[in-house]
């Protein structure tokens, strides 16, 4: 296994990439507690995490064109993670998932309305955020 350390763009920690075929996710979410949690998760599944505040995550994903799928939380105080979607896919080849408390169908069809590959409701598992993330990155 080829492992390297990078520095970390946005919080400047080394971060560890396991190798050339790990999947690379973008994570915007305005929530650091969440986000951390989070990290963790993806990390302990095998993909490599790039955690961005909103107001950057356009700029991150161009500089990283080899991110797999940003993973967005719709529910950010800035701006939507709707309008946070449309900004990275229209900078980055990245496939969009996003996560919400909210539970309504409108939330949902407007994901699917803008190319979403997926959408994690919160709370969610780990097996079922694993199921959505190999779907999204999945031929």
């Amino acid at each position: 296994m080829n492992v390297v350390f990078r520095k970390n763009q946005v919080y400047g920690h080394k971060e560890m990439i396991m190798n050339d075929s790990t999947k690379r996710i973008l994570l915007v979410d305005s929530d650091e507690g969440d986000s951390r949690v989070l990290t963790q998760r993806l990390e302990r599944l095998g993909y490599e995490v790039i955690s961005a505040p909103q107001e950057s995550s356009s700029a991150i994903a161009v500089d990283n064109p080899s991110i797999d799928v940003a993973l967005v939380d719709i529910n950010m105080p800035v701006e939507s993670g709707f309008r946070v979607a449309e900004d990275l896919t229209e900078s980055s080849d990245a496939k969009v998932v996003f996560i919400s408390s909210v539970k309504t169908p409108t939330v949902r069809n407007r994901a699917k309305a803008l190319g979403a590959s997926g959408f994690i409701e919160k709370p969610y598992t780990g097996a079922y955020l694993k199921a959505q993330l190999e779907q999204a990155l999945a031929p």
